[in-house]
């Protein structure tokens, strides 16, 4: 496993062997937004650089309320990506900020990614077993 970023709001870590990328949203409920949007580049770009097959989305520790404009923008500049990368799931272990959680589920409801699963789980554990079931 490598570290690719890690700092307080955001840590990426890369599975070359299972080609999975995890990421781990600690945001803060009082984030501006433009420093989300910063944040997420960074996730954009990783996603570009390591062409993961795998996604685990942890938002466990996540706060942040995306805004609906900044869905609209995240789903733009990544669901097109996804595809282009053919990556096959996407795992998404549930924020315990129910607020946060609904944002997440709501930027989630809008993928149209031919050939791309999407499922929500408790734990970042349940969901790494579900990328080892084909």
């Amino acid at each position: 496993m490598e570290t690719i970023i890690s700092n307080k709001f955001l840590k990426l870590d890369f599975d070359k062997e299972s080609n999975c990328l995890i990421s781990i949203w600690q945001t803060i409920n009082d984030m501006r937004d433009s420093d989300y949007q910063r944040l997420f580049l960074k996730y954009y770009e990783a996603v570009e650089k390591l062409k993961p097959t795998y996604i685990l989305i942890n938002a466990a520790d996540a706060q942040y309320a995306i805004p609906v404009d900044t869905q609209r923008w995240v789903n733009q500049q990544v669901y097109p990506l996804y595809e282009k990368l053919g990556v096959k799931k996407m795992a998404i272990v549930m924020s315990e900020y129910f607020v946060a959680q609904l944002s997440f589920e709501q930027v989630a409801e809008e993928i149209e990614v031919p050939g791309m699963e999407v499922e929500y789980f408790i734990s970042q554990k349940k969901a790494m077993q579900w990328f080892k079931e084909e």
